[in-house]
């Protein structure tokens, strides 16, 4: 019996486990071991360490939560005379503004110096800016550190989903990228209780707490970057195979030289990042733009990240507080508990149905049924929102709640495991850094357009609006149809390949796909009667 009291499972049955998860070249290499991984002290060290990566998406996370709570603080505003909705707009756009210089700073800096330094260099900045904005002795100052802090937070965030991907144990893989993203919601969450918490304070210190303490993660990143190992397959590209070969070993085959699997990887890896058409210094806007197979990786970026902000939840979210309203709870203390509970359910959301799900209905699987739940939700949630509106009846309004939890489920089980994880798989290793900056600015710009034009229209337009939202989420059901490769049970080099069959830039050729994957199982079927003999 297993250790949970279910049935162990024979060797050929977790062969064909590993073969689902990583293909059947990989899972041939992997040991045939029925411990559970975190029985294996190499990788529980492994994801101990790649803990450090996850903890900046909920740097991040804590800082939108909190900024949010802090602009109802009556001490915040009070000390900063009252803010006007224009002094506002420029604290709250100046965070992902500095994302992007941000962005643009740590692509080429992560690819010519490392991940792990760009990381130690981003914690570092964070932390300063965290300090600074703990301090801030006025508006301007205040102003410059959320730049400042957004500017960390940039070169944070880049290298991080990265040097996960890079680094993850191969079956580990999919899951670890995808509980990248759900960090956010760990950062949320610790904001909006830390604030309810302070809300009750008198003097600075209600609003100074929540702030210095955005520094917290980050100060527990820098201590514990020491032992964070470098991305192997940034060390192959500097032509340090024995240091990566020397990583494997200790982390993927808790040091055995002779490892398979480390001698395929290692093999694998310099194919891919050596090979004639890979061997560009620098890459530049005009190399990508010609190859028909970057020019689709970078539109797949682009909707997902559009979709991550345009798919409605930032409406959702300012709408939530005239939900409540209009339903009679008008209690701030009741609206934050309200809101502190959402942040919860997102998370458990996102973790349990969206990151723990990838490697069994895959990345494509999880799109489909994401962008299909969030238009049928949307959709009748703008149409009691509009009878809410001609009759003022509290069914209606009591109604859209539910309907609100609806949709965050829906959006959370994939935007959110997948925003970044998914452009990090699709983007070959010398265009990697390049790809996953593409998708976080595209995800920053289209959120400050948002943050722009929702007010306004909302305002102008009512409930009319969100059926912008509909469309929108209808359109993306189609996009995800005919755009969106599977990524599930290959490793980072094959879904180079996927792309690299592309001769055209037409839609995904579906007949070829589907011979691909019986490519696949026809190897699986060879492997697993290789191992059977």
């Amino acid at each position: 019996m297993s250790w949970f009291g279910k049935p162990k499972k024979s060797a050929e049955e977790r062969l064909a486990d590993n073969i689902r998860l990583v293909g059947p070249d990989i899972a041939a290499t992997l040991p045939v071991d029925e411990k559970p991984w975190w029985t294996q002290m190499h990788l529980v060290r492994l994801n101990a360490l790649l803990l450090v990566c996850c903890m900046s998406a909920a740097t991040v996370g804590y800082d939108g939560a909190m900024m949010n709570a802090l602009q109802i603080n009556p001490n915040w505003k009070a000390y900063y005379n009252y803010p006007a909705k224009a002094k506002l707009g420029a604290i709250n756009a100046m965070m992902p503004t500095g994302k992007i210089i941000g962005f643009l700073f740590v692509a080429p800096f992560s690819n010519r110096f490392g991940r792990k330094k760009s990381l130690v260099l981003a914690f570092t900045l964070t932390i300063i800016g965290a300090a600074i904005q703990a301090g801030s002795a006025n508006l301007g100052l205040l102003i410059f550190s959320r730049f400042f802090l957004g500017f960390g937070c940039g070169v944070m965030s880049q290298p991080s989903p990265i040097l996960l991907a890079e680094l993850a144990y191969p079956t580990h893989r999919g899951k670890a990228t995808a509980l990248y993203h759900c960090f956010y919601f760990v950062g949320a969450i610790a904001a909006a209780w830390i604030t309810f918490g302070t809300l009750k304070m008198t003097g600075d210190w209600s609003w100074r707490i929540p702030t210095l303490l955005q520094g917290g993660a980050p100060v527990f990143q820098l201590l514990f970057s020491y032992w964070l190992p470098e991305s192997p397959r940034y060390l192959i590209a500097k032509g340090r195979d024995e240091e990566a070969r020397a990583l494997l070993v200790k982390y993927h085959a808790a040091g055995d030289e002779n490892s398979e699997l480390v001698v395929h990887e290692v093999a694998q890896i310099r194919e891919a990042v050596r090979t004639e058409t890979n061997s560009e210094k620098r890459p530049t806007v005009k190399k990508m733009l010609t190859s028909p197979a970057n020019r689709r990786r970078l539109l797949i970026s682009a909707l997902v990240a559009i979709a991550a902000q345009w798919s409605g939840n930032t409406v959702v979210s300012y709408y939530l507080t005239l939900v409540l309203d209009g339903v009679g709870i008008t209690n701030p203390t009741h609206q934050s508990l309200i809101n502190g509970g959402l942040q919860i359910f997102n998370l458990l959301a996102t973790v349990g149905c969206g990151a723990m799900m990838v490697d069994i209905l895959g990345r494509r699987l999880l799109f489909q049924i994401s962008a299909v739940g969030m238009t049928v939700s949307y959709v009748i949630w703008t149409i009691l929102n509009a009878r809410f509106d001609a009759t003022g009846s509290a069914a209606y309004g009591f109604a859209v709640i539910p309907m609100l939890f609806i949709f965050y489920f829906h959006y959370d089980i994939a935007l959110t495991p997948l925003l970044y994880s998914y452009p990090t798989e699709l983007f070959p290793y010398e265009w990697r850094s390049w790809g996953v900056a593409f998708t976080l600015i595209v995800t920053n710009l289209v959120l400050i357009i948002g943050q722009v034009c929702n007010p306004i229209a909302m305002a102008k337009l009512g409930w009319k609006y969100y059926v912008l939202f509909c469309v929108l989420d209808a359109i993306f059901i189609i996009e995800v149809w005919l755009l969106f490769p599977e990524t599930k049970g290959k490793t980072l080099e094959e879904v180079s390949r996927i792309f690299d069959r592309l001769e055209n830039p037409g839609l995904i050729d579906v007949e070829s796909s589907s011979k691909m994957d019986e490519d696949e199982n026809e190897k699986e079927k060879v492997v697993c009667h290789e191992i059977s003999k």
